[in-house]
């Protein structure tokens, strides 16, 4: 994915620039991780995006985040770094957003995901898969105390963070109907056993269920709340 930062080069005198143009500076979060595939990739153009939850990207002809993505020729193995927080639109979740990783297909080349996690099947891109483990979190600020951000993820500190939940039985395209069940949990993108898992159908997609407070603030009265609905 394309990032439309700006590059101010660092010159030595009137000598040569030490960085090329592609140069992004420091990430501010990276992951990485290995791709299981049910069979092999159906296309050529797969990107690895952050579909941050709450936002639907497929009115805006842009990326969510600014960031850069690599997934290896043989789709083995992927590598994410991001550049910069996400777009306040993003942010769903009293100041915090909670994003999915998502390879898709690119149908139209704009480097952008435009699809609707509602209907896999809306806007020209396809989904191919997602990690149906791990979230990527951004917060503005401290989380603590009351507030559905905090309520969720518990204290945290302002930045990138990534969780990881045990319930991975909901599917992309009904996530809208998913009934939570899972823990999560914090945990370090250098000790998590991060994978994306390519499915040979946008159907088949699986993404992380874990259980949230519904309305009523409490997970343990039935039914608990969906992290993907209202």
């Amino acid at each position: 994915m394309r990032s439309n930062a700006l590059i101010l080069p660092l010159l030595l005198g009137c000598g040569d620039p030490i960085v090329g143009d592609d140069y992004l500076g420091t990430p501010v979060f990276a992951l990485q991780g290995s791709v299981v595939q049910a069979e092999p990739a159906p296309v050529d153009d797969a990107r690895l995006s952050l579909f941050w939850i709450g936002l639907d990207s497929r009115t805006h002809d842009r990326g969510v985040v600014e960031q850069r993505t690599t997934l290896d020729s043989a789709f083995a193995r992927f590598n994410l770094a991001v550049f910069n927080a996400p777009p306040p639109e993003a942010l769903a979740f009293d100041g915090a957003g909670i994003a999915l990783l998502v390879v898709y297909a690119d149908g139209n080349d704009n480097d952008a995901l435009n699809a609707d996690l509602r209907d896999s099947d809306a806007g020209p891109d396809t989904i191919l898969g997602a990690s149906p483990t791990h979230l990527v979190v951004y917060a503005t600020a401290r989380l603590s105390g009351a507030g559905r951000a905090a309520e969720i993820l518990g204290d945290l500190e302002p930045g990138y963070h990534l969780f990881e939940t045990d319930d991975s039985s909901c599917a992309f395209a009904r996530a809208f109907d998913c009934v939570g069940a899972g823990t999560l949990r914090k945990v370090q993108p250098e000790d998590a056993a991060l994978f994306i898992r390519l499915e040979s159908s946008p159907d088949a997609v699986m993404v992380p269920n874990p259980a949230v407070p519904g309305p009523g603030g409490s997970m343990t009265e039935p039914p608990p709340g969906n992290l993907y609905g209202p």
